[in-house]
């Protein structure tokens, strides 16, 4: 049970033409507006979202098949507001570079060399909100503000499971 939010942020692209194709699609909705970038456009879709949780994905970023259920049994199985896994670092054409893993240590997160991501975590929605959402002052990294402000104040939990592939490329933020 789940919605897909896509946001159109002023593409210059045929992608319009593409995403029209899902109009009709119950279960997709789609947002188009002029450009204002990464973190304002996640605002968006989190206001607009009707779910309890909801999860990120950039558009250069693509999930394991079974991702939403296995983030799904653990945010309810461990009353988390927060769940993210660990994750594939892939190259532009999708060759696996390496197998990210996250140190945990007593509910909290030693930074290693890569940022904390604020896309592909499930996150509790009334959470999210009561956090401030994203940092819209960010324009880059908002995932370690964002991940300050849960393990602060809420419970995280970790998937020891690389559920999804982060494209590593010259356009990166």
């Amino acid at each position: 049970n789940y919605e897909i939010i896509i946001i159109d942020d002023g593409s210059t692209d045929n992608s319009k033409k593409i995403l029209n194709k899902y109009l009709k699609n119950k279960k997709i909705r789609i947002i188009f507006q002029k450009k204002i970038g990464l973190i304002k456009s996640s605002n968006v879709a989190i206001k607009a979202a009707k779910g309890n949780f909801i999860m990120r994905l950039d558009s250069d970023d693509f999930l394991d098949k079974n991702a939403l259920t296995i983030f799904y049994n653990n945010i309810k199985k461990n009353r988390a507001s927060l769940v993210f896994s660990d994750y594939y670092v892939v190259s532009e054409k999708s060759d696996l570079v390496y197998e990210y893993k996250y140190n945990i240590k007593q509910n909290s997160i030693i930074h290693n060399e890569n940022a904390f991501h604020g896309a592909c975590c499930l996150i509790n929605r009334n959470d999210l909100i009561e956090v401030g959402m994203y940092d819209e002052t960010f324009k880059r990294h908002d995932g370690y503000n964002l991940w300050l402000k849960f393990i602060k104040n809420y419970k995280i939990s970790h998937i020891r499971l690389p559920l999804w592939s982060y494209r590593r490329h010259g356009s990166n933020l």
